[in-house]
């Protein structure tokens, strides 16, 4: 797990694998077993959600869908459908995301 500043969230490194490709991803670490949850506020941005592995398993299994296609991708997160669609041969990806921070 990677380290991170007093009140932020600790992040680990997680190879998700999306059809021939894996992506190395930083997420938010798993509180240990028991332990309590880290404070950091809204870290929604840092979790691999299931929808977005989804989304980027389709991808890879119909890339038509995006080949040549510009693609943007709201509140991305992480990014792996983004990071997916681009590898899927969209002829551009733009990834947003927000923090009011």
């Amino acid at each position: 797990a990677v380290i991170a500043p007093s009140g932020a969230a600790a992040l680990e490194r997680q190879t998700v694998r999306v059809g021939e490709n894996a992506f190395e991803l930083l997420c938010r670490a798993a509180p240990p077993p028991g332990g309590p949850k880290a404070p950091c506020g809204d870290a929604t941005g840092l979790e691999l959600w299931a929808g977005a592995k989804c989304l980027a398993n389709f991808l890879a299994v119909r890339p038509g869908v995006v080949k040549g296609r510009r693609v943007v991708e709201l509140g991305a997160g992480l990014g792996l459908p983004g990071l997916a669609a681009g590898k899927c041969g969209a002829a551009s990806v733009l990834l947003t995301d927000a923090d009011p921070r």
